[in-house]
């Protein structure tokens, strides 16, 4: 993707959730770079996903491509909190 909001950004893909009747897939999402970082990419994310889905059906040749739900993935955030706190015991 040539956006600039997402091509020069550090995230990665966690997981990805995809309905069994392939209506809708939850792609979560996790930006290292702080708060700024995070809204941006995941608004050029969103954004993207018509683009997204249109490269995927190329690809994928499905007869229904999934919409695409991009969603941030806080699990790593949490665990480093709770790892924090386990240390201050």
């Amino acid at each position: 993707m040539k956006d600039p909001r997402v091509k020069d950004a550090l995230y990665t893909i966690t997981d990805v959730d995809v309905a069994k009747d392939l209506s809708s897939a939850k792609i979560f999402v996790t930006v290292q770079g702080g708060k700024e970082a995070e809204e941006s990419v995941m608004l050029g994310l969103q954004q993207a996903s018509g683009y997204l889905r249109r490269e995927l059906g190329k690809e994928l040749r499905l007869r229904r491509i999934p919409r695409l739900e991009f969603i941030e993935d806080t699990s790593f955030d949490e665990a480093d909190r709770l790892t924090k706190l386990l240390r201050e015991l």
